[in-house]
């Protein structure tokens, strides 16, 4: 038996890991950009999450680039 996060493919993986970042930023979130900091977070917090945020954003949209076959050169 699988999880359902065990099933999801690559860039649907890091969608959920970046709403469940912005859930925890503002639970009150309808899309998946970064809110601003909440009143009361520690910067050192936000910061931690914005960085992995962004991993998740950049995960993503490597997957997105290879599902539709886009290349790219380094």
């Amino acid at each position: 038996m699988r999880y359902l996060s065990q099933r999801e493919a690559r860039s649907g993986r890091a969608n959920l890991g970046m709403m469940k970042i912005v859930k925890r930023l503002d639970p009150g979130a309808t899309c998946n950009e970064l809110p601003p900091k909440p009143k009361g977070m520690h910067w050192s917090t936000y910061d931690r999450l914005a960085e992995r945020y962004e991993t998740h954003d950049a995960m993503w949209s490597l997957a997105v680039m290879r599902r539709f076959g886009l290349r790219f050169r380094t």
